[in-house]
């Protein structure tokens, strides 16, 4: 929450533009619990408000970025995005974040 919190003030003030919720977990898989991969986290920040009113003020500035797997790819369209990192099989894409 207090996150949230210093993100709206920080684009209230016009030092912020955009907040990007860098995870690591693109589906419910290999480790990762309920609710904790990269679109439930989302919608749970910033959709339901689980972690306060600050957090869904943020609105469309709030993104997502994910990994584990290894592609390159929109998951939601101007909101989430899956990096593919390097080191590992997959899709055979390359990024680095």
């Amino acid at each position: 929450a207090e996150a949230c919190t210093w993100a709206r003030e920080a684009y209230e003030a016009g030092d912020v533009d955009l907040v990007v919720l860098a995870t690591h977990w693109s589906e419910q898989n290999d480790g990762a619990r309920d609710r904790m991969d990269a679109p439930s986290v989302y919608d749970r920040v910033s959709l339901l408000g689980e972690l306060g009113p600050d957090c869904q003020s943020l609105g469309d500035r709030l993104k997502f970025v994910e990994g584990h797997t290894h592609c390159n790819s929109v998951v939601r369209s101007d909101t989430g995005f899956l990096v593919a990192a390097q080191g590992m099989s997959g899709c055979g894409d390359f990024a680095v974040a």
